[in-house]
């Protein structure tokens, strides 16, 4: 029997992030980790200024908010200065000071699953809003692997998109170009 995934499912990343960190978590640990990750992220694509579509930087805010209520997260991750985009090290002490202490190696990997986690919740929510993720992911991907090269191989090929969503992310591209 195939248990159906449930949007925003936080005992789900709670399992897949006490799976890569080796010891249990709370579901306060998970909702500040992926707070933390998001925030970091949106920080990261404004500093570098990355091509992304001036609509989609200003709707990004508004995923994460929504997130934060899909996940029931009563105090979301406060504001923090990011100097560098994609800094690693500003990524793990960020983590730190809210309560997750992570190896190196093992960034990686949490990002992976927090990154596969929106997307998967976003793919299966009914809700049109979230699906800002599609064009999000690939354009943090991209810088993301440069930072993370020391780290890890490319990390790309275990989030995939659907073609369904591809689509979506093709036809956006095509119509900003012309």
């Amino acid at each position: 029997m195939t248990i159906k995934q449930k949007e925003y499912d936080v005992k789900l990343l709670i399992k897949q992030l006490e799976v890569e960190v080796g010891r249990p978590m709370t579901a306060h640990a998970a909702s500040n980790t992926i707070s933390v990750l998001l925030k970091w992220v949106e920080k990261s694509i404004v500093l570098s200024k990355s091509k992304v579509d001036d609509v989609i930087l200003a709707l990004y805010p508004a995923l994460v908010k929504f997130i934060s209520t899909k996940i029931d997260l009563k105090e979301f991750v406060g504001d923090f200065e990011l100097k560098k985009a994609w800094d690693i090290d500003e990524l793990l002490k960020q983590l730190e000071l809210n309560g997750l202490v992570i190896a190196e190696t093992s960034i990686v990997r949490t990002i992976e699953i927090c990154l596969g986690w929106v997307k998967d919740s976003a793919l299966i929510s009914d809700n049109p809003y979230d699906d800002i993720v599609v064009v999000v992911i690939p354009v943090v991907l991209e810088p993301l692997n440069k930072a993370v090269n020391s780290i890890s191989k490319n990390i790309e090929s275990r989030i995939e998109l659907p073609a369904a969503k591809k689509s979506i992310l093709t036809s956006l591209k095509s119509n900003k170009s012309k």
